[in-house]
């Protein structure tokens, strides 16, 4: 396996990370973990340390997927990364995002996560909701102070333009953009971002 210096964080995280967005699901749209973990666990044996999910994947079960693969193995050097929604005015307040985030760390079964991410974050809600006092932000840095988080990240699906204000807030240590082979609309955004480190 590769791996690459993560930003300005110092890890060093695998060159192939494991998505756990689309995982074996059962007819009730659940996780199937007698599938689930072992292909989790075969990623991690291989050499992937980085493993990203979020708090509505599979409905909601994804997250409990990767918390039963990552047992017993040493968690310092597993990265997981999930994300928490903020698109309603009431998801980005402090306690709806502070009540999501600690489902997250019960499914996860963890004492932190590595990278929290605000998901599917545009620069409008930034502006009129995640950064405003006493929302979602601040709640992520209480929990930041606390130790529960290790970074603040984001993911978009935004104009490229505004994903670079995103990173040029300073706000986050990562962000998740889709890009492809055929689909390189986000190049200028992840060069930006690549610059702020």
């Amino acid at each position: 396996m590769l791996y690459r210096t993560f930003g300005k964080t110092g890890y060093q995280v695998s060159a192939l990370g494991f998505g756990a967005m689309r995982l074996p699901a059962k007819e009730d749209k659940t996780v199937d973990l007698e599938k689930s973990v072992p292909m989790l666990r075969r990623g991690i044996d291989l050499g992937i340390n980085y493993i990203d999910s979020a708090f509505g994947y599979i409905s909601g079960t994804s997250e409990i997927a990767v918390g039963a693969a990552i047992k017993g193995y040493d968690r310092s050097k597993l990265y997981l990364a999930t994300k928490i929604p903020v698109h309603e005015q009431e998801d980005g307040t402090a306690a709806v995002w502070r009540k999501k985030f600690e489902t997250c760390l019960s499914r996860f079964d963890t004492p932190y996560i590595d990278f929290i991410h605000f998901h599917g974050l545009g620069w409008q809600e930034f502006q009129e909701v995640v950064s405003k006092p006493g929302m979602a932000l601040e709640e992520a840095r209480k929990a930041q102070a606390e130790g529960l988080v290790r970074h603040i990240s984001f993911s978009s699906h935004d104009e490229p333009e505004n994903i670079i204000k995103l990173v040029e807030t300073g706000e986050f240590a990562s962000m998740l953009v889709q890009y492809n082979y055929l689909d390189r609309h986000n190049e200028e955004a992840i060069a930006a971002a690549s610059k702020a480190g």
